[in-house]
């Protein structure tokens, strides 16, 4: 907890609201959340806390408790996500406004709504760095996923002969047009070309299609891969589910079995893993891990490991390279506050479709 008398040493007076953000792990559901379909992270015990109070100017100063993070702390200001034009859903904010102790979240998108999902007792989950970082602001990689997935959803309605608009250009709301389930969604994929020149996608679609499709920093790109992305958001979305039930099942083994195939997913189909992180994760299967997968946007950052509390296995020590590659955090979900929710979905649009007990 940050102590209250060195705000007071550097502002001239005590704060007035005190607000703690958990850190955050996606289990499993990656890069689908902005195509509309729902994720499945955990809170971790560590977080961010802030300490504020009007000052009755129209500038805000900001402070750190530990200088050596000054630069981190204003790379973070500087590149939020939607004042730089990054495509990304809702999960990270989600996650960490809605975290409770003891439980991972389902949550869903259009609108936000959200359900614990109870782990079972015996599983526990390792967070490594592999290493490599990528501001994924500073590069157009993550909105290029964004374009090709709704390129991909343009083509899948045309390949099928609706004529009926979708509420977005999400992928999940391709599926509601095309009444399909997951399953039939990822047979579909397969009919879409595995790549397409924009001069071709053009001809198909039209010209002003594909300009609806792009963002500002994608405007220069001339090909892009369709088949692979949207098989990996349908199928992914269908991991999600199977990993509820599993979770459910306290079945640790079909667990682990959809987060690897999550990863094998995310690294040849998304693209969105590197060689620093494929090693990883391999390592950590090689060293007991039940199932381990990239976690995050990707092209570096950190793996998440799943492994059986009564048999711990010590992958920080086995896996331990430099200082460069720590091990992040060890354990069960943590959040904000405590309570219970019933299982249940609440709308968080006002309408509650269960009590809510804190």
């Amino acid at each position: 907890m940050v102590d209250t008398a060195k705000f007071q040493n550097v502002f001239g007076h005590l704060p007035t609201i005190r607000v703690f953000c958990p850190g955050r792990v996606n289990l499993i559901g990656e890069h689908i959340d902005y195509h509309g379909y729902g994720v499945l992270p955990m809170a971790t015990q560590d977080g961010t806390e802030i300490l504020a109070a009007p000052n009755g100017q129209s500038i805000i100063r900001i402070s750190n408790v530990d200088d050596q993070y000054i630069e981190e702390l204003a790379d973070l200001c500087a590149n939020a996500e939607h004042y730089v034009g990054m495509m990304g859903g809702g999960m990270d904010q989600a996650a960490e406004v809605l975290a409770v102790d003891g439980g991972a979240l389902r949550i869903d998108f259009s609108p936000l709504r959200f359900r614990v999902v109870t782990l079972p007792p015996l599983a526990a989950f390792t967070v490594l760095h592999c290493g490599v970082t990528l501001n994924k602001a500073a590069t157009s990689q993550y909105n290029e996923r964004v374009v090709e997935g709704r390129l991909a959803g343009k083509l899948l309605l045309k390949n099928s002969g609706v004529t009926a608009k979708p509420q977005s250009l999400r992928l999940k709301h391709v599926q509601e047009a095309l009444g399909k389930s997951l399953e039939e969604m990822v047979e579909l994929c397969e009919c879409l070309p595995n790549e397409a020149s924009r001069k071709e996608l053009e001809d198909l679609l039209t010209k002003e299609v594909v300009d609806e499709c792009l963002s500002p920093n994608t405007q220069h790109l001339t090909s892009f891969k369709l088949r692979a992305r949207a098989r990996h958001v349908y199928s992914e979305a269908l991991r999600v589910d199977k990993f509820e039930e599993a979770c459910k099942a306290a079945d640790l083994l079909e667990m682990g079995r959809l987060m690897c195939a999550s990863h094998e997913s995310c690294s040849k189909d998304y693209e969105c893993s590197c060689k620093a992180m494929d090693e990883l994760v391999a390592e950590c299967q090689k060293s007991g891990a039940i199932g381990a997968r990239l976690t995050g946007a990707g092209w570096g950052g950190c793996a998440v490991a799943l492994v059986d509390s009564l048999h711990p296995t010590d992958l920080g020590q086995k896996l331990y390279i430099s200082e460069d590659v720590p091990v992040l955090a060890h354990g069960t979900p943590s959040g904000q506050h405590t309570g219970h929710y019933d299982q249940k979905f609440i709308n968080t649009k006002g309408t509650t479709e269960t009590e809510l007990m804190m």
